[in-house]
């Protein structure tokens, strides 16, 4: 299994919180893919956007010494599992890096990074029905995750325009997109306004 965490250094949207300035990518996916051995991930970086990709792999039987119960949150049969990169993990993720040249803190600090992104997921809504998500349709519903980012719009597409956005009939694309982000759209349209806000 692989953590892809990825973040842009420069983000378009900032905002002030008494003498802290936040960072907020309010229109652009920024977060952590999971996915096993068997889906390959191919990552474009946008052109001309300062970014950083990091890869975390692990073994199945890190899962088992570390999360006794991982069972009950982590899904395997879900080929592919999002979560956005909140200020928590970014932090996490920031301190283990700033560590690579000091191996056993590094390493310190990444299973602590690894600890909270575990905690995120075991949140997640849990479907029993799955898509197979083909690299097609993870991008489609990348797209259409972009129409549910802005905290501030008023005009919100519907579930039907959805669909169509990511090329898929509606049914599939409720499943897919719960299946993928951990939650159906409107709810992950309202965390992400949650956490705008907050």
């Amino acid at each position: 299994m692989v953590f892809n965490p990825y973040q842009s250094l420069k983000s378009p949207t900032a905002k002030k919180v008494g003498d802290r300035s936040i960072e907020f990518q309010k229109h652009l996916p920024i977060g952590l893919l999971l996915y096993g051995t068997s889906l390959e991930i191919d990552t474009k970086l946008p052109v001309n956007a300062e970014m950083e990709l990091v890869s975390v792999h692990f073994h199945r039987s890190f899962l088992n010494t570390y999360f006794k119960d991982w069972q009950n949150s982590i899904d395997i049969n879900k080929n592919l599992v999002y979560e956005d990169l909140d200020y928590q993990l970014e932090y996490a993720l920031y301190k283990a890096l700033s560590t690579i040249r000091n191996k056993i803190e590094c390493h310190a600090n990444v299973l602590h990074f690894m600890y909270l992104f575990f905690e995120k997921i075991s949140s997640h809504s849990r479907i029993k029905q799955h898509e197979h998500l083909h690299s097609e349709d993870v991008k489609n519903l990348f797209k259409t995750s972009v129409h549910l980012r802005n905290p501030l719009a008023t005009n919100t597409p519907t579930i039907q325009e959805l669909a169509i956005i990511a090329n898929m009939g509606v049914t599939k694309f409720k499943t897919s997109f719960k299946q993928l982000f951990g939650s159906a759209p409107f709810q992950y349209r309202n965390k992400i306004r949650m956490e705008f806000a907050r």
